[in-house]
């Protein structure tokens, strides 16, 4: 695994040691947000208009963004966005999540009537999508999630500096 200042990969893997056949519904990342996270932002959009930010406060209860045309269509969101009070592109704390995955999904948000916030992502599997044969192993598409303290731009940063470190990122044009 790579390691990128301020980049957190989240792989997860699921083995069935049970004798009979286990009928997976979800394998997502979960990760703890602060307090301060009171904004969210993701994106939506139609063909010719796509990657509209849309942005509203972090409430109680459960913010629920699902993709179910089984790939990325005009109104996938791409990363998930927390934010402190009047995050811009310069300034605030922003946290953010993506899910490296090209099918469904769903990107999340929450916070408890306690006050405690989280978001994550998982796969969207449809019922039966995904049984898991006594001994057989699943691995989830890895969640990325990166903070910055530079406003939404730093998060940018942060995701470019991490897909360009890939070995097999190209270095000519």
């Amino acid at each position: 695994m790579r390691q990128v200042l301020g980049v957190l990969t989240v792989e997860q893997s699921l083995t069935n040691t049970g004798a009979t056949v286990f009928d997976l519904v979800e394998l997502g990342s979960w990760l703890p947000l602060p307090d301060r996270a009171v904004e969210q932002l993701d994106y939506t959009g139609r063909w010719l208009r796509e990657r509209v930010p849309q942005r509203r406060g972090i409430d109680v209860g459960l913010t629920v963004r699902e993709l179910r045309e089984g790939r990325p269509g005009h109104e996938s969101s791409i990363v998930h966005l927390a934010m402190t009070a009047g995050a811009s592109f310069q300034t605030g704390s922003v946290w953010a999540i993506a899910h490296a995955w090209s099918g469904n999904g769903l990107a999340a948000v929450e916070r408890t009537a306690s006050g405690h916030t989280s978001f994550g992502v998982a796969e969207l599997l449809l019922p039966g999508e995904l049984r898991l044969a006594p001994g057989a192993t699943y691995d989830a598409p890895p969640a990325v999630a990166v903070h910055s303290s530079a406003g939404i731009d730093g998060v940018s940063d942060r995701f470019h500096r991490w897909l360009r470190s890939r070995p097999t990122h190209p270095s000519t044009p």
